[in-house]
Order: C-alpha cells, then sequence, then structure tokens
C-alpha cells in the first residue's frame, strides 16, 4: 500500500470538501436569485399557459437544485459538528453513523403548511 498516496488523497478529499463548503452560500444564493427573478416575472407580467408551463418547470428545477444545496449545506454541518472524530478509528464510525442520521431525516416528504390536500387537489383540478 502507497501510504503517502492514501494520506495525500484523503487530504485532498477533505480540502475540496472544505472548498465546497466555503462555495456553498454563494450557490444557495444565485439559486435563491433566479427564483426570485423568476417569481417576478410571474408577478409583473402577463403569461400564457405555454409560458406559465415554462417558468414552472424552471421554478421545479431550480428548486431541486436548492434541496440539493440544502441538503448539502444540513450533512456538512453534522460533519462540522463531529469532525474531531475524525482523530479516532473507533469515533469515525460514530461520525459515519451521524452524517447518515442527518442524510436519513433529508429528503422527507413536505407536508403543507396551511393548504390541506383536498385544497391543493382543488387548485390543481385533481379529483
Amino acid at each position: 500500500m502507497e501510504v503517502l498516496e492514501k494520506i495525500t488523497q484523503a487530504i485532498k478529499l477533505l480540502q475540496e470538501i472544505e472548498k465546497y463548503k466555503e462555495e456553498l452560500p454563494a450557490l444557495q444564493q444565485e439559486v435563491d436569485y433566479r427564483l426570485s427573478d423568476l417569481l417576478h416575472k410571474i408577478e409583473n407580467d402577463s403569461l400564457n399557459a405555454p409560458q406559465s408551463c415554462k417558468i414552472v418547470k424552471e421554478i421545479k428545477k431550480q428548486r431541486l437544485i436548492r434541496r440539493d444545496y440544502q441538503n448539502d449545506y444540513e450533512i456538512l454541518r453534522t460533519y462540522t459538528n463531529n469532525v474531531t472524530k475524525l482523530m479516532n478509528a473507533g469515533n469515525r464510525e460514530m461520525l459515519l453513523s451521524e452524517l447518515k442520521k442527518t442524510n436519513n431525516r433529508l429528503n422527507q416528504p413536505y407536508k403543507n403548511r396551511i393548504y390541506t390536500n383536498d385544497e391543493m387537489n382543488e387548485l390543481l383540478g385533481v379529483k
């Protein structure tokens, strides 16, 4: 085994993660600005059905990107809070377990805050 090579790879990966963690707020902000542009377009302009459909598809695309960034943020937050566990071989499994718990907690089905399912179905014309 090339020990030096393996350690070098591990350090490079950790540096890559740290760099992404630093870039993440700007990436999230860009998506937020895109969503704001789309929402203002809906608010300020009269759109026909095909245009409305295209805007909704773009909003969905941006929301999915934002969800990925938010999930990454939560995993990185858990990692940052537990990074000292990397120092001890026995604790690394605990770190991995914490990261898996965080990942499992993410992507839960959304629960409407205001609209009931019936109201949402009525809005969409679903019976």
